[in-house]
């Protein structure tokens, strides 16, 4: 075995991995919660978009899961993004309507009348926009926040 291979060997062993197959678990498992996207938070959280009840968690590491949001009348929720402020873009899919969830679990409306709002990217480098994608209309769209 030549130096190159026992290195790789090694570096699966101090991982922990082997190479015949991938370690899978389950983090949550739940059935009355419908999650529509997934996104990872600078400090090692996840917030999970649960498309049919109207809510925004917060789920750890270990599978603890913590309602962030729970608004009245939200619809069908979907999108997600953070800015460079830690403030959490969303939108509600039937309403038309982009939102932000701030640090504080408050949420304020960013804009409305768009075209079934599905995606949201903040563009990092100009921290006063954001991108959006209309599956209603087939269009990107740019909001300034």
């Amino acid at each position: 075995m030549n130096r190159k291979h026992f290195t790789i060997l090694l570096l699966f062993i101090s991982l922990g991995l082997t190479v015949s197959g991938q370690q899978v678990s389950t983090l949550i498992s739940d059935t009355t919660r419908t999650f529509e996207a997934l996104h990872w938070h600078e400090e090692g959280r996840i917030y999970a978009i649960d498309y049919n009840n109207g809510r925004i968690y917060q789920v750890f590491a270990d599978g603890k899961v913590e309602t962030l949001l729970e608004g009245e009348g939200f619809a069908n929720l979907a999108g997600g993004g953070f800015d460079n402020q830690s403030n959490f873009y969303f939108s509600d899919i039937a309403e038309g309507v982009v939102y932000r969830l701030n640090p504080d679990t408050s949420y304020t409306e960013i804009n409305s009348g768009l075209n079934q709002p599905v995606s949201i990217l903040n563009d990092l480098q100009n921290d006063r926009v954001l991108l959006v994608t209309e599956y209603g209309s087939n269009e990107v769209t740019q909001v300034e926040i």
